[in-house]
């Protein structure tokens, strides 16, 4: 059975850095080139700039539960060759410098203070960026999960990431109650959300006919994922919930944006990002290459 607890460690890794991203560009558009509507934008976007590490170190959290022995979880800082010591740098990187740069936020009036400011913000970008794309190409590098390892991988799960991450912001602003107010400015972000989720979508079609094609090993999983155990979870949860629903939202908003439909269409993202990933890691099966004997991946 796969873990449970790998899936939410890349998922919250994913959403929360795609959140930190998104705050931090409007941000520096903002600096750049100040503006009022920019500035409404900023109500939605600035949350992902404080809520964004702290997803990440929940996903972390799992990671070191899935671990389980304390001496795994050192392990995985001292193995410069494993795509998990990268990781787990990356996310500990991103959340020193995320976090500095909002202690040091308040100081950012003196010279001093907002040089040393800005440098650990472009840190933590430069770190939130690689654990955004750390998050979707671990699960394709490796050659032994023949429905995984393909070149769609990174693409598909970047993007549902991305819209997860927008989900995420739009949750927080409307719990606040700040979405009614900049209905009219949030039209961009909901035509950013559209063309990702459009993207998605093509990089998931791309994703089924390459494993299709690719090896018998990978076409054999890719079946338990379409039409097998996993395939309600797939089809109903991450096409459907994750990307149908909130494309077709996302052109009912395209001209007048509805608080109630920004809302539900983000839990639906969210539940559908969640989705995708445990129902492709379910349907993956991890092979020993010399002898390509199979086992349930992430048991």
């Amino acid at each position: 059975m796969v873990s449970l607890f790998i899936v939410l460690y890349l998922f919250f890794a994913g959403m929360g850095s795609s959140a930190f991203l998104i705050g931090c560009s409007v941000d520096f558009l903002m600096r750049l080139k100040p503006s009022k509507r920019l500035g409404r934008i900023s109500l939605v976007t600035d949350a992902g700039m404080f809520v964004g590490p702290f997803v990440v170190l929940l996903g972390a959290a799992f990671l070191v539960v899935d671990l389980g022995v304390p001496e795994r979880f050192l392990l995985a800082f001292l193995s410069p060759k494993s795509v998990l010591t990268w990781g787990a740098w990356g996310i500990s990187l991103f959340s020193l410098f995320s976090l500095l740069a909002l202690i040091l936020s308040p100081f950012a009036s003196s010279l001093v203070g907002k040089v040393a400011e800005s440098a650990c913000q472009v840190t933590a970008i430069a770190c939130a960026t690689f654990v955004l794309l750390y998050s979707a190409a671990f699960l394709s590098s490796y050659p032994s999960v023949p429905l995984l390892h393909s070149p769609m991988v990174p693409i598909l799960f970047t993007c549902s990431s991305v819209s997860a991450g927008l989900a995420l912001l739009f949750l927080i602003a409307f719990a606040r109650g700040r979405i009614t107010g900049i209905l009219g400015e949030m039209r961009p972000l909901v035509h950013l959300e559209a063309v990702v989720t459009i993207v998605e979508l093509l990089a998931l079609m791309a994703f089924v006919g390459y494993a299709a094609f690719a090896t018998p090993a990978a076409a054999s999983s890719l079946q338990m994922l379409l039409t097998g155990s996993n395939s309600a979870l797939f089809w109903v949860g991450a096409v459907l919930t994750g990307i149908l629903i909130p494309l077709a939202v996302d052109f009912m908003n395209a001209r007048r944006v509805n608080m109630w439909l920004v809302g539900a269409c983000s839990v639906c993202v969210v539940a559908g990002t969640f989705c995708l990933r445990y129902a492709t890691l379910a349907s993956s099966v991890r092979y020993a290459l010399p002898f390509m004997l199979s086992a349930q991946f992430w048991l």
